[in-house]
């Protein structure tokens, strides 16, 4: 009965680790993919050769 009890406290506790490292691990926004220029933006597409810029932000939870 002892052997069981530690097992299942160990797996709580072990549990309970991984929760608070998912937590606390920042994630990554999408990517934003704007035209440097905004007249190589038309009609909902870019313009062949177009300059873009890509963002993305780091959040932390």
């Amino acid at each position: 009965m002892n052997r069981r009890l530690l097992i299942g406290l160990a797996l709580v506790l072990l549990g309970g680790l991984v929760v608070a490292v998912l937590a606390a691990t920042p994630s990554v926004s999408t990517p934003v993919v704007t035209a440097v220029d905004p007249a190589d933006f038309v009609n909902g597409r870019f313009r062949k050769g177009a300059r873009i810029r890509v963002e993305t932000a780091i959040t932390d939870s």
